[in-house]
């Protein structure tokens, strides 16, 4: 993963990041520090102060500073979205019944 040049620097990244663009995914991650964990530009959790913010170029290197990978956008996986999908397509396309939506959701 080697950011292109519009994400290249701190202030394009942030900009990024602030409107959770899914076109910088696999471009950068970011870090928070006061939470210690790692995330995809385009995470949902809720915003972290800028200046809280760390940036790496792939998720390894995030690693290796000491984050964890985030336990709701998945930067470390970035087709775990998808399995997640499909698994739940394998279930619909079951005989019989479909289950019923609470336990699907889970």
């Amino acid at each position: 993963m080697t950011a292109s040049p519009e994400f290249s620097n701190t202030d394009a990244r942030l900009a990024q990041v602030l409107r959770r663009d899914k076109n910088a995914d696999g471009q950068f991650v970011y870090a928070v520090i006061t939470t210690g964990v790692y995330c995809l530009p385009s995470c949902p959790s809720r915003p972290a102060r800028p200046e809280n913010l760390r940036f790496f170029d792939n998720p390894a290197a995030a690693r290796q500073a000491g984050f964890r990978a985030c336990r709701r956008c998945h930067p470390d996986q970035p087709d775990w979205h998808m399995q997640r999908l499909a698994s739940l397509c394998r279930i619909l396309e079951q005989d019989g019944p479909a289950p019923p939506l609470d336990e699907l959701a889970a």
